[in-house]
């Protein structure tokens, strides 16, 4: 259960890393 939370963790951060990295090439795309 404790390897599930951290795999978890890992996941959703690199989810948020690749989605503030695609709202930077959007803004840059537009721009």
């Amino acid at each position: 259960m404790l390897t599930y939370g951290i795999s978890s963790k890992i996941l959703t951060g690199r989810f948020f890393l690749f989605s503030a990295y695609l709202l930077v090439t959007l803004e840059n795309a537009i721009v």
